[in-house]
This record gives structure tokens, sequence and C-alpha cells, in this order.
């Protein structure tokens, strides 16, 4: 058996995107739009979660558990996007922002990473 829990990384994930969900909802209610700094608190709390469940290898359950999330962002953005093309056409897309696609995974990869690592410390892979 791998290194990676599933079972963890699947918990810490659901915790994350309830985050994200709840940070949302937040922003909506009139509380400032700090989306970067809402997206590594709760992937950051999503990838400590998987580490302390799993028990072992932290920061393999946390950067799983950001990249799953990444995966499941673009996954989403891409079903937006083919959405608002059919609605309206192609002229209703902005433009592509990759700067803010490769901060946003670094963020993500960073805050899988540091919650991991504070979780079960810096032990290798089990």
């Amino acid at each position: 058996m791998g290194a990676v829990n599933w079972r963890a990384v699947a918990l810490g994930l659901v915790l994350a995107i309830s985050l994200v969900a709840i940070f949302s909802q937040l922003v909506a209610a009139g509380a400032p739009g700090l989306g970067i700094v809402y997206q590594f608190i709760a992937l950051f709390a999503g990838a400590f979660a998987a580490g302390r469940l799993a028990g072992r290898a932290g920061p393999v359950q946390g950067l799983a558990v950001a990249v799953l999330f990444i995966i499941g962002a673009a996954a989403f953005d891409t079903w937006a996007d083919y959405e608002t093309v059919r609605r309206f056409g192609p002229s209703a897309l902005g433009s592509l922002n990759l700067g803010g696609i490769v901060v946003g995974d670094l963020v993500a990869l960073t805050a899988g990473t540091a919650g991991g690592l504070v979780a079960t410390g810096r032990d290798g892979p089990a």
C-alpha cells in the first residue's frame, strides 16, 4: 500500500471545499474578498486534517489534497466556460489569466504541503 491514505485525503478535500464554500458565502454577505487568502486557509486546514487522519507522511497527504483541489477547480472552471460559450458565444469569455492560474496553483500546493507538514512533521512516506 502506498504512502497516500486516500480516505484521509478525501476527508481533507471535503473540508477544504466546504471551507471555500463558507468563505464565498461570507464574501457574498459583505466580508472582504480575499480569495487567495481564503483558498490558502481552506487548503491548509484540509491538508492538516488529512495529515492528522493519516497519521503519517503529512506532506504527501497535503499535496494530494492540493492536487485534487486544483484538478477539481480546473474541471469546474472548464464547465463554467463551456456553459458561458454555449449560452452567449465565445466573445463572452474573458482573456486567460495565466499568471493568476500559476499563482493560485502555487498557493494551493504551498498550503497543502504546509498543512501536512504541520500535522505530522517532516516524516517521509511510510
